[in-house]
Formats: C-alpha cells, structure tokens, sequence
C-alpha cells in the first residue's frame, strides 16, 4: 500500500514533468493538486523522500505563473506593478533548478514586457506633455503649446524603439501642425484643443 502510494505520487510528478518538456504549462497546472494530495497521503519518511521533488515541481508552476501574473499586469498602465512583476520573474529565473523548456519561455516573455514596460514610460510621459500642451493651449499660449513638440516627438522617437504607434504620431503631428497654420494665420485656436484623442 505504501509503495501504491509512492507510485501514484512519482507517476503524477513524471507527468507534469513531461508536460513542462513539452510546453503543455495549463495540463501541468491542472495536475498540480493530485499531486499535492498524493503528497499529503504518503508516510512520513516517504514525504521527506519525497519533498525535493514536490518543491522542484512546486517552483516550474509558480515560474509559470509568476509570467502569467507579468502577461496581465502590463494590460494596465501601473508601471510600479509591471516593474515588480518583472523583477519577480527575474528572481524566478535565477533558479538553476528550473526546466530549459519553461525557462526559454519565461526569458522570452521577459524580453518581451521589459519592452512593453519601457513603451508604457514614453507613451504615459507623451501623455502627460499632451495634457500640459492642452492646458497651454486653453491659456492661450499657443507659442508654449508649440514649443513642448520637441519634447514630445522626442518621447515618441524613443518609444518606437520598442513599439510604434502610428495613429498616436499621427494624432500629434497634425496637433502640433493645426497649432502652426493657427500662430501663422493669427486666428483663434477654435477647435483645435477638441481633437479625439487616440484610442488606447
């Protein structure tokens, strides 16, 4: 009966470390509470046999999770909660013990939101400048207003280095041109501050 139980325990732990091999992440998380409860059901001295397996099993999942939870905190723009989502990660795989297959895919969703947290920082700053160009602009300062593209366009230059987004650059390109021909016709801005802002 014990060695049933060891069985099961060690049948159920070679599964889920097959599935791992294999990218099958979602099938190995399902397993994960039969083996916790097969586990729980051996003998002492088995389960401390045992545990360094269930531990190593343990961290492939909570690796596994720890990119899921990263995946679904950058559909916010909390840049503190991206960032320790991120470094989360990076103490996850550190570990030597994890699997190169789960570790390959974990370092190349890494790469991939560290260049998503880096554009959320230029687009969140380029929306703030917007908003201070805005408020210029219903100063009428439309000189000042103008005079903030530079920096603006700046942020954007350094935000395409990881994504671009064309409607936003095309949103402020004709912004800032519609402020031109108004300086240059010496014409009241009227509609001008009423543009549809572009869509997240």
């Amino acid at each position: 009966m014990i060695l049933k139980k060891k069985n099961k325990f060690l049948k159920i732990q070679k599964q889920i470390e097959r599935l791992i091999e294999t990218k099958r992440f979602e099938e190995a998380v399902k397993l994960y509470l039969s083996l916790l409860k097969s586990f729980k059901r051996l003998e002492p001295d088995e389960k401390l046999d045992n545990e360094d397996e269930l531990n190593k099993t343990k961290l492939q999942l909570l690796t596994y999770q720890k990119t899921k939870d990263l995946i679904y905190s950058t559909k916010a723009d909390n840049l503190n909660i991206i960032k320790d989502q991120l470094n989360q990660l990076k103490s996850y795989l550190e570990n030597p013990e994890l699997k190169e297959s789960l570790r390959k895919y974990a370092q190349n969703k890494l790469n991939h939101f560290l260049k998503v947290h880096e554009y959320k920082v230029h687009k969140i700053e380029i929306e703030r400048l917007l908003k201070e160009a805005y408020h210029r602009i219903y100063e009428g300062n439309y000189d000042g207003a103008l005079g903030m593209f530079p920096e603006i366009f700046d942020q954007y230059k350094q935000m395409e280095q990881y994504f671009k987004n064309e409607e936003l650059y095309k949103y402020i390109t004709e912004l800032r041109d519609h402020l031109k021909i108004t300086l240059l016709e010496n014409k009241p801005m009227g509609k001008v501050a009423q543009h549809t802002k572009p869509k997240e």
